[in-house]
């Protein structure tokens, strides 16, 4: 069982997260709203990835 198969399972019902509620509106074939709710988790990493990035070239920048 994968990552999602677990979530599905033992989340609560009125807490629906980012992964089984893009799953759900793609299943029900809402293919737009599913790539708009994959936009947040998409922009967030993007987001994550950029700010560790530059704390690491600034740590690199000092050290030399």
């Amino acid at each position: 069982m994968g990552k999602l198969g677990a979530t599905i399972m033992v989340y609560p019902p009125t807490w629906w997260p980012i992964s089984v509620r893009v799953f759900a509106l793609s299943d029900r074939g809402q293919i737009y709203d599913a790539s708009a709710a994959t936009l947040f988790p998409l922009a967030a990493t993007g987001v994550l990835l950029f700010v560790v990035g530059a704390i690491r070239f600034r740590r690199r920048s000092i050290r030399t």
